[in-house]
This record gives C-alpha cells, structure tokens and sequence, in this order.
C-alpha cells in the first residue's frame, strides 16, 4: 500500500475517520449534487485582469497562443492556473530562447 506525506488536516481527518468519530452525511445523494454544484459555480467565476507586460513577451504569448490554436488570453490564464496550483512544468523548444 502506497504511503502518502499528509498535512495536518489530512492527517486530523484520517484520525477522526480511524476511530470511528464522523458521521455518515444523510441524504447523502443530495448532498454530494449540492456541493457539486457549489464547486461548480465557485470553479468558474472568472475576473477581469488588466496586465502590463514586456512587448516581446506579449508577442511571444501571441504566437505561442496562435501555434497552439486558442486565444493569448487562454493561454496566459492557463499558464498563470498551472503556476498558483503547483502544475507548472517549463517546457523549453530548442532554438525559440
């Protein structure tokens, strides 16, 4: 069985879960679609940003968006949700630094 590095909520949760002290949700199918859809709807709000950035660096998001067919703006989004969520590997093509 795999071992997992829990931080101290996991770990509380797994301990109160062990020893018998949750308590089951009832009704937990409709539960579960209201907190699906809670997440849903709080996962998809977007904000306006104004953004000032190098020229070079707007040009380079541009033709990198266009290569890979969606808007610059996508693509800055995406990079931006990669970063703040720990998923951001850097990816370097020979000859285009």
């Amino acid at each position: 069985m795999k071992k997992y590095q829990l931080d101290q909520e996991e770990q509380d949760i797994l301990n109160a879960f062990e020893e018998g002290k949750l308590e089951p949700i009832l009704n937990s199918k409709a539960e579960v679609a209201r907190l699906t859809s809670l997440f849903k709807t709080a996962g998809n709000k977007t904000s306006r940003v104004s953004l000032r950035m190098n020229e070079n660096d707007y040009l380079r998001a541009k033709e990198v968006a266009m290569q890979e067919g969606l808007p610059y703006q996508t693509l800055l989004s995406s990079i931006l949700h990669k970063y703040f969520t720990g998923q951001f590997t850097e990816r370097r093509s020979s000859g285009l630094n």
